[in-house]
């Protein structure tokens, strides 16, 4: 964690940014309207301003507050209201890179590469399994969460909210320029993903095991 702080890479940011946008919807949730406020706008807008892996954790949060959340069915579609902010935003923020002529190669969406999926699901194992850099953590994780009761809504929405971001890491990874597999190959790329998955991993492992065995 110190080697990746001092780094000033922003993926632990991104990571907490995402768990906080969760976290905040599920409590407007509680609430007699499901309407979010001002904060979990603000949070979406930092979330795809920061980084552009921001997108994903955005989505995956507003998803799992839409769909695990205790709002209404009838007013849950509010919970997805920062998700659209921030694709606007994005939108906004791509439409001015064009008009200037400015382009990011490493960041062009082209076709899904299928052929790639079992060497990218192998190397999030290899990288996860790496006991230098997060011990048994990733093992306790994934033994924790495949069974979480039915009314444990935090635990479920986190579960969900990671599963949902590596499905659109993976998709983002495999429709990404050939440069950008070569990387995930042979440099720190998996591992940093993984650092952007840890905040919600963690809380979810943490609420999961400080619940009473009676109600387990």
């Amino acid at each position: 964690m110190l080697v990746h702080l001092r780094s000033t890479y922003l993926d632990l940011p991104v990571g907490l940014l995402g768990l906080a946008l969760l976290g905040h919807l599920l409590d407007v949730a509680e609430r007699p309207s499901a309407s979010p406020d001002v904060v979990a706008l603000g949070l979406a807008v930092a979330l795809v301003a920061i980084k552009d892996d921001g997108l994903a954790h955005l989505v995956a949060a507003t998803l799992a507050a839409a769909l695990v959340g205790r709002a209404p069915l009838r007013e849950r579609w509010r919970l997805l209201v920062p998700a659209a902010v921030g694709l606007v935003a994005v939108g906004l923020w791509r439409a001015m890179l064009a008009r200037a002529g400015v382009a990011n190669a490493d960041h062009v969406l082209q076709s899904l590469e299928y052929g790639f999926a079992p060497r990218l699901l192998e190397l999030f194992a290899l990288h996860a399994c790496d006991v230098f850099s997060w011990g048994a953590f990733w093992a306790v994780t994934l033994g924790v969460l495949l069974l979480v009761p039915r009314g444990q809504t935090p635990v479920r929405a986190l579960r969900l909210m990671v599963v949902l971001d590596l499905t659109l890491m993976a998709v983002g990874l495999l429709s990404a320029p050939e440069q950008v597999r070569v990387f995930a190959e042979n440099g720190t790329l998996i591992n940093r993903l993984l650092l952007q998955l840890w905040p919600a991993a963690a809380v979810a492992v943490l609420l999961r095991l400080r619940t009473p065995r009676a109600a387990q």
